[in-house]
């Protein structure tokens, strides 16, 4: 068995793909249990809303073609929510495991460069809808 790795990892955000430097998401769902008069031990389990975060890193170089992609006048966070497919393809079996962050909006950016940096990196928040994991087109 192979495990994927960073080079195997394909990221399309509005409309194209992107060089992303990394991606990242995650969910999260309120948990605890319910007690009742007389007993020691739950009763039930209350189970809370999900919530999705996640974070994309891009250079500066494709975070520019975003923001020229633009109408006059906006910027990145004037963007409508829009999905992420995250496709992460085996080179040798060829099985591939797509996950789609749905409703997705960046909430902040930060241009910053210093002198000993290489290249800008520039990392988006992202308020993520929905995440469907291992979305098959079958």
């Amino acid at each position: 068995m192979r495990e994927y790795s960073g080079k195997d990892c394909k990221v399309a955000m509005l409309g194209r793909e992107v060089n992303a430097i990394s991606i990242s998401y995650s969910a999260k769902q309120e948990k605890s249990n319910m007690f009742v008069l007389g007993k020691s031990t739950p009763h039930a389990e209350i189970v809370g809303r999900k919530e999705f975060e996640g974070e994309i890193v891009l250079p500066q170089s494709e975070f520019e073609a975003i923001v020229r992609s633009l109408p006059a006048g906006t910027d990145v966070l004037d963007i409508a929510p829009f999905d992420i497919v995250v496709l992460y393809i085996d080179e040798v079996t060829r099985l591939a495991v797509t996950d789609i962050l749905q409703d997705c909006s960046i909430s902040e950016y930060q241009k910053e460069m210093k002198n000993e940096d290489d290249m800008m990196e520039i990392s988006l928040p992202l308020r993520i809808g929905n995440i469907k994991l291992n979305v098959r087109n079958d």
